[in-house]
């Protein structure tokens, strides 16, 4: 599934390098036209990743490094569309990619962070939550420029069951 980015928090990636947004969670009367996950229930993101359209990269420094962050607020809503809510400490994790043929170089997952640093003791997160993007001058190239973006998305794939009718 995909999820993507406002013209608002285009703008603010585009200007700080850095956008914090929290994506709702997703109800059993939810219609295609609300939301992408319009008939999932209980999704849980396994692996993360975030690309650029069109961010203005040269080829020889095509790679691009997303640093991401879920916050550790995650909701679900259950079988009668009642919100629940689950609260742990932030994740931190980075995903790399090369800009220019759409080549994963390092996988956002999140899975792995969870069960390797925490031990076993969280459930893999949900996707609706709050999330950090950040793209490091540190750590990217300075030939990227921001100022080219047109599009922004987040991918999750993971588990998910359907809502019962």
């Amino acid at each position: 599934m995909e999820v993507h980015l406002g013209k608002f928090e285009l703008d603010t990636l585009e200007e700080d390098r850095l956008v914090t947004l929290k994506l709702d969670a997703v109800h059993k009367t939810a219609r295609k036209a609300e939301s992408d996950f319009y008939i999932l229930q209980g999704l849980r993101a396994s692996v993360v990743r975030f690309y650029l359209e069109s961010a203005d990269v040269p080829a020889d420094s095509a790679q691009v490094l997303i640093q991401l962050t879920h916050h550790g607020d995650s909701t679900f809503c259950n079988e009668y569309d009642m919100p629940i809510r689950f609260n742990h400490e932030n994740i931190n994790f980075d995903f790399k990619y090369n800009a220019c043929i759409r080549e994963i170089l390092m996988d956002g997952d999140l899975k792995a962070k969870v069960c390797l640093e925490h031990d076993l003791k969280l459930a893999l997160p949900s996707p609706f939550g709050t999330w950090t993007v950040g793209i490091s001058k540190d750590w990217n190239s300075d030939e990227l420029y921001l100022s080219g973006i047109t599009d922004a998305w987040f991918e999750f794939p993971g588990w998910t069951r359907e809502f019962s009718a």
